[in-house]
């Protein structure tokens, strides 16, 4: 019990730092967008946004199922 208990602690630090990482590149994509200086970095970004999108999308599926199975 207490081994799932700190599984999802750590992936709820996880969250935490993926969210870190997609509001920091999301706020440099967004300034070079305003400044018009799209170019590779930019479209770099963004494929990287959605990808973190999609990992922290995955955690938290995976930690409901836990957080359910601890229930």
């Amino acid at each position: 019990m207490e081994i799932v208990k700190l599984k999802v602690d750590l992936r709820k630090s996880y969250l935490n730092h993926l969210l870190v990482l997609i509001i920091t590149i999301g706020a440099g994509v967004g300034k070079m967008l305003l400044s018009d200086d799209i170019g590779m970095l930019t479209v770099v970004g963004i494929f990287i946004i959605v990808g973190s999108l999609a990992l922290y999308t995955a955690i938290i599926a995976s930690l409901e199922n836990e957080i359910r199975e601890i229930k």
